[in-house]
């Protein structure tokens, strides 16, 4: 099974966990950190141990766990609230863990099933904006002032665009403002499989195949893309000099077919 690599955004360690176990103690009591919309766009990486009980917590409730056929009688995974309680039963290999949270957000775990004495017991799922800096506030308040008008930007509104591939149908709409474009998608899904998707997913590539940079303006609750359920955004883009079109491209993931959804367009920004 082809794995996805995940950026683990962070370790907080914590004081020793005083949990006895058969062949010595838990040493290693650490918290490690996976932000939601990593866990869309690929697996986690977790250790379980026939020697000690993982704790994930979530941002949101849990609606289901479940762990590959292969593996059910291996890894028992216990769903309460916020948290999954995994416990090894038979060590050995590695189990698909599934977690569907409220708003149907679904995230996956590769865990590895190992007789390890210690080990990293607590995992946490953020959301992106709780790893965000606070602000300190300034030892002197700044002066109030009247900011000059800025000056009015052009826009420009271009007709619906639409691209079907692979059982996904796209449509687009594009609002001109200056130098940026704001692009509205829909995608709409006729096949019956199920298909995983966030706005991290949407590549946009400027002339020479450059790969623009995207800001996600409005995020869709849901990361399935259902049959007949449209799953709608709006991200913005800073177009270059003189650009007359951009290539958009999803890449989907799927629950059965190895092989993702492609779905590509040609979007004018110029009437």
């Amino acid at each position: 099974m082809r794995r996805i690599s995940l950026l683990m955004v962070g370790v907080l360690f914590t004081s020793p966990l005083a949990l006895a176990v058969d062949s010595g103690r838990v040493t290693q009591n650490a918290t490690q950190i996976f932000t939601l919309d990593t866990l869309e766009n690929g697996r986690g990486q977790l250790t379980a141990s026939s020697e000690y009980q993982v704790v994930i917590e979530f941002p949101r409730d849990v609606e289901s766990v479940a762990v590959t056929i292969s593996k059910q009688g291996a890894l028992t995974p216990t769903a309460g609230g916020r948290f999954v309680y995994l416990d090894v039963v038979q060590p050995g290999g590695n189990a698909t863990l599934n977690v569907v949270l409220t708003g149907n957000r679904l995230v996956q775990f590769d865990v590895a099933l190992t007789t390890r004495a210690d080990g990293i017991t607590r995992y946490r799922v953020v959301n992106p904006e709780e790893l965000q800096p606070v602000a300190t506030a300034p030892a002197v308040l700044p002066v109030a002032t009247t900011p000059a008008p800025a000056p009015a930007l052009a826009t420009t509104d271009l007709p619906m665009q639409k691209f079907s591939a692979n059982g996904v149908d796209a449509q687009y709409t594009v609002r001109v403002e200056g130098q940026e474009a704001v692009v509205t998608y829909a995608l709409t899904y006729s096949g019956t499989d199920t298909v995983f998707v966030s706005p991290a997913n949407l590549v946009l590539t400027g002339p020479a195949g450059t790969t623009l940079p995207v800001k996600v303006e409005t995020t869709p609750e849901s990361s399935l893309l259902l049959a007949r359920v449209p799953f709608t955004g709006r991200v913005r883009v800073t177009l270059p000099a003189g650009v007359t079109d951009l290539s958009a491209a999803w890449t989907l993931r799927t629950l059965l077919s190895k092989e993702p959804l492609t779905v590509t367009a040609k979007l004018a920004v110029t009437r």
